[in-house]
C-alpha cells in the first residue's frame, strides 16, 4: 500500500489507527478471516508497533478481531446470528 496517512494532532495515533482499521473491516476492505500483521500495519501507517497493538486490543474488545497468542490477529468472520442481533 502506498497510501500516506496524515494524523490529526488532537487525537491519539492509536485511536486514529483503530478507526481506520475498523472502517476497513466493516466495509470488508479487509476481508473476514484475514490475518493482520503488526509489522504490516505499522508500515502502512508509518508508526511503531505500540499504537498498532493498542488498536488491535480495542478491535478485539469490539469483537472485530481475534488475537491468538503465538499465531496472530485475525479479522472475525461474520455470523448470521450477530447480524440478526445487530
Amino acid at each position: 500500500m502506498t497510501e500516506t496517512y496524515e494524523f490529526l494532532n488532537n487525537v491519539p495515533v492509536n485511536q486514529q489507527i483503530y478507526r481506520t482499521l475498523r472502517q476497513d473491516i466493516v466495509t470488508c476492505a479487509i476481508p473476514p478471516g484475514a490475518l493482520l500483521s503488526e509489522k504490516d500495519i505499522s508500515s502502512r501507517f508509518n508508526v511503531s508497533r505500540q499504537p498498532v497493538r493498542e488498536a488491535f486490543i480495542k478491535l478485539a474488545e469490539a469483537g472485530l478481531v481475534q488475537v491468538l497468542p503465538q499465531r496472530g490477529t485475525f479479522v472475525m468472520k461474520i455470523s448470521a446470528k450477530r447480524v440478526a442481533d445487530g
